[in-house]
């Protein structure tokens, strides 16, 4: 039997849909065996599959090699006491597949398994697409590959992002989209009052620190900035050591010993 594979077309968005159908019924662990040693045979190059399945080069090895030794059972993940695939996992109440997620035009389509009708999201609204797909992935109910066939992004970035909203709330996505508008924010003449009051604020011994420097900038030039906006563009200059140097320095030129 011979594959020209160059003639398969591949939708990321359906892939996603049937591996998470599969992930549900037979596990991740197993479903990523299958499709690492499926690849292999076909003829794709070792590091590409590691890459794109996210496992160890050594893993696919080793996979490759038990199924030749040991049959359709090695498929099966080892981790379980008893031979075999795991039981699917217990599903919502009134059973079904678990959680879908699909593009279905201008909607993100969320759907649970035994429940009638779907979640709709609008897939222009970027940060409530994001925090609900988001909340499922670290919920454990969809995976981090299915969520990022219907948000447009890698896995890797929906894991990156899971990580940040766990940290920060959502904030933290809410940050990133308006990254060009805190920038765009300090202005030459903003940044110039911004490094000038810190600067004021190292040599008489006043607080450096963003909070502290919004308040004395708002209080002097009447500028609503926020803190974190602040934090960036301080960052940004490399003034961390001004607040300890600055002084010595002006004592220094003060004594008359030089720069």
């Amino acid at each position: 039997m011979t594959m020209d594979c160059q003639q398969l077309s591949l939708s990321a968005a359906v892939g996603a849909e049937r591996r998470q159908k599969a992930e549900a019924f037979l596990g991740r662990r197993v479903v990523v065996k299958i499709l690492a040693v499926a690849l292999y045979w076909l003829g794709a190059r070792r590091p590409a599959i590691a890459a794109g399945l996210e496992m160890p080069e050594n893993s696919l090895r080793t996979a490759v090699r038990v199924v030749l030794r040991d049959g359709p059972v090695a498929f099966g993940d080892r981790r379980q006491r008893r031979g075999g695939c795991p039981p699917p996992p217990s599903t919502p109440s009134g059973g079904g597949e678990g959680v879908t997620l699909a593009r279905e035009g201008d909607v993100i389509a969320v759907r649970f398994g035994g429940m009638d009708g779907a979640l709709t999201l609008p897939a222009a609204n970027r940060d409530q697409s994001r925090v609900v797909l988001l909340s499922l992935v670290q919920a454990g109910l969809v995976s981090a590959t299915a969520a990022a066939a219907v948000l447009g992004l890698s896995a890797v970035h929906v894991r990156h992002l899971s990580a940040r909203l766990a940290a920060d709330d959502v904030e933290a996505l809410a940050d990133q989209r308006r990254g060009q508008q805190q920038r765009q924010v300090l202005t030459g003449e903003v940044m110039s009052e911004i490094v000038l009051q810190y600067a004021a604020n190292a040599v008489t011994g006043r607080g450096t620190s963003s909070r502290a420097v919004v308040e004395d900038v708002g209080a002097r030039c009447g500028l609503a900035l926020s803190a974190r906006t602040v934090r960036h563009g301080m960052a940004g200059l490399g003034l961390e050591k001004l607040a300890t140097q600055l002084p010595e320095l002006v004592s220094r030129i003060k004594r008359g010993s030089g720069p």
